[in-house]
């Protein structure tokens, strides 16, 4: 491109509308900035943009919601633009209503008056049409003339540069999505005991940061789509660790497999007969009762872990079933419990593989810090208060609610809703739990969030 003169300033304008639009990737922000654009440029009332899907014969385009954004699509059957985008053809209509091409299905559901219309295609870098720039109604009453054609043509020349642009790289971006995707599936598929965990974890953090926005100044945080969006990938990928912890620990429902627990009661069986004690009702069958009590995951009554003890200095258990069926709660011997701790460390390792987008880089740091806790006690770095960085502290809320309240985990039963908040309730105030965002989670109803 030439340089622009200086004492031109419509030279000046298209210098700076090429740097806008070329330094711009997200689609909808793009769209939304050639709009404005031509409205100014053209001096028209209004204006819009639509991209066209020529194997679906469709127009479509984005539509901004807070932070979040809808597709709109229809058939390029009806109306100017669709015609603009089948034919590539420029249109000047100064009579919307005479044009029989004209569709106005719009007007009547909006109550705009649409008068004129220019309208001229988008095309790719080897002449495909890939959207239609429309303005309407110029602003004077006065119909659109050649000047116009010649500046939108323009501004939609710049535009289909940035839009074909920006849409390779939504492609990429959807590229990394079906990634992230696929891994979190893994991660669901290699521990089936907590199927659905990842997602729910997901939904809720996703929307407790919703809930922060809504409070940026008291929170001193804000959020936006890219923001959003790692921390979507951070829920999704927080336990990707536990890929690297071994299969019997990650699936051990109960603290002694079912055939160790049939080995004890054999042999105790064994030892009722060569005592000469009918089984049934004795002090052997009710050391299978203990046995078969205390290996479930619920806590240890201080009576069974006594009774466990007499049955082990009575030579009616080894130490190893002994140590096992003692621990106080939960499945897991301290060295597998050790293993289990290892795997935020594990998520860190494997995420920061990665070569993530800057937007992105703070996925395996929010994964790895999801287990600290405020009071320093956590793991696996023992991070205090705001040294946890501040999403890590979303999904901890997250995870947590959905560890208590999940139906899907065979070696414990779900907790009812209430009784989880009062158990996260004292957490917060323990300092295991950011009591703010804690308290947030529940005002805001974030445990409602579809899951998906």
């Amino acid at each position: 491109m030439t340089q622009a003169n200086p004492e031109d300033p419509r030279a000046v304008r298209l210098v700076e509308l090429v740097r806008s639009f070329g330094a711009e990737r997200d689609l909808d922000v793009l769209l939304g900035k050639i709009m404005d654009a031509v409205t100014r440029e053209l001096g028209a009332d209004r204006a819009s943009l639509f991209l066209y899907d020529g194997e679906k014969d469709e127009l479509w385009s984005k539509v901004a919601q807070g932070l979040d954004s809808r597709e709109l699509r229809f058939p390029a059957g009806k109306g100017l633009a669709g015609h603009v985008a089948r034919s590539g053809e420029v249109l000047n209509v100064p009579d919307a209503y005479a044009d029989g091409r004209f569709n106005p299905e719009f007007d009547r559901q909006t109550g705009y008056r649409t008068r004129s219309v220019l309208c001229v295609p988008l095309r790719r870098r080897d002449g495909a049409v890939i959207g239609v720039a429309q303005a309407l109604n110029r602003r004077d009453g006065q119909p659109f003339d050649a000047a116009d054609a010649a500046r939108l043509e323009t501004l939609a020349a710049l535009a289909a540069v940035a839009v074909e642009n920006s849409m390779l790289h939504e492609e990429n971006e959807a590229l990394f999505e079906n990634t992230v995707l696929t891994t979190a599936q893994a991660i669901e598929e290699r521990d089936p005991a907590t199927s659905g965990h990842v997602w729910r974890v997901s939904a809720f953090s996703v929307a407790l940061a919703k809930a922060v926005q809504e409070r940026a100044a008291e929170f001193g945080q804000s959020y936006d789509r890219d923001r959003l969006r790692q921390l979507r990938y951070a829920g999704l990928l927080h336990d990707v660790g536990k890929i690297g912890v071994r299969e019997a620990v990650l699936t051990k429902a109960r603290k002694l497999a079912e055939p160790a627990v049939e080995l004890i009661a054999e042999r105790l069986r064994r030892m009722a007969a060569e005592a000469g004690t009918p089984f049934a009702g004795s002090e052997f069958a009710r050391a299978v009762e203990l046995v078969r009590r205390a290996n479930e995951p619920r806590p240890l009554s201080e009576e069974d872990r006594a009774a466990l003890g007499a049955l082990r200095a009575a030579d009616r258990l080894t130490e190893a079933e002994c140590a096992a069926l003692s621990i106080p709660k939960g499945t897991l011997t301290q060295t597998e419990w050790q293993d289990m701790r290892s795997h935020p460390e594990r998520s860190f390792r494997v995420l920061s593989r990665i070569r993530w987008p800057r937007r992105l880089a703070a996925v395996p740091e929010i994964a790895r810090d999801h287990h600290e806790q405020v009071s320093g006690k956590g793991y696996t770095r023992q991070l205090k208060g705001d040294e946890i960085p501040f999403d890590a502290r979303i999904v901890a809320v997250a995870d947590v609610y959905d560890a208590l309240t999940a139906t899907d985990r065979p070696y414990k039963p779900a907790i009812p809703h209430e009784k989880a908040k009062g158990i996260m309730d004292n957490m917060a105030k323990s300092g295991e739990l950011d009591e703010r965002l804690n308290a947030l989670f529940f005002a805001a109803e974030c445990f409602k969030a579809p899951k998906g």
